[in-house]
């Protein structure tokens, strides 16, 4: 958090401004964009809340003596949703932040609007859970080196995704929001014509994103159930009845 508010106090507010071409004369509107300010702020925090991400995650043995310790609560819905609590908790901070600094630096900016502002943040928080659910259940799996294939496996996925969505256009203005559904990134710059225009695509794109991370949480309360099932049998083994 600290990094980034420092990011954010530092900020250079430079993207590319409002420019319009009227009777062959230039317009440039001395205010920068607010969406290119939000999408160049978050791919510059991107890589900050991924660390967060990557140190919060338990590995396998971690988990187990968590379940021996705290018993049905390290097994248990809230326990699979690790490791989203912290990472929603910083982005929302942080995004809300951001979007008060956009609002008191670019007053009166050409259509912008709360809205989709809020919107990207969002997403971005989705996503973000969305790949740490996922890492934290690669972490689980009794496998070699787990959390390695798990990001081999990420890159695979995101390399695939692009290929497919270019394959099929969908990268075009009328399709980005069923492409945000895989690449959420995608959605990084929305402006609020394209909100307006395409308000139930969008909203759309965030369940269906909010669903993928719920399907990961659910594969890591199964992996959860398997490991205490396992130390259950363990300590049964090593614990044989007095006589």
């Amino acid at each position: 958090m600290f990094l980034n508010f420092l990011l954010l106090g530092f900020f250079q507010w430079l993207p590319p401004r409002y420019e319009w071409v009227v009777d062959g004369q230039h317009i440039v509107n001395p205010l920068p964009r607010p969406s290119a300010v939000e999408a160049e702020f978050l791919a510059l925090s991107l890589p900050l809340f991924a660390i967060l991400a990557l140190s919060l995650l338990r590995h396998r043995e971690a988990s187990r003596r968590r379940i021996r310790a705290l018993g049905a609560r390290a097994k248990g819905w809230f326990a699979a949703l690790w490791p989203t609590p912290y990472l929603l908790a910083g982005i929302l901070i942080i995004g809300v932040a951001l979007l008060e600094t956009i609002r008191l630096k670019i007053p009166g900016a050409i259509g912008w609007s709360l809205g989709p502002g809020l919107y990207v943040v969002i997403i971005f928080a989705l996503w973000l859970c969305r790949d740490g659910l996922y890492l934290q259940w690669m972490n689980l799996r009794r496998s070699n080196h787990p959390l390695v294939m798990g990001v081999i496996f990420m890159i695979v996925f995101y390399s695939c995704s692009g290929a497919l969505l270019a394959a099929f256009t969908l990268f075009t203005e009328k399709n980005t929001p069923y492409a945000a559904a895989l690449v959420p990134s995608m959605a990084f710059g929305l402006e609020y014509l394209d909100w307006v225009a395409q308000r139930a695509r969008w909203i759309a794109a965030a369940i269906l994103i909010a669903a993928q991370a719920l399907v990961f949480a659910f594969l890591q309360w199964r992996e959860l159930r398997r490991l205490a099932d396992s130390s259950a049998i363990g300590s049964a083994v090593q614990s044989p009845p007095s006589s």
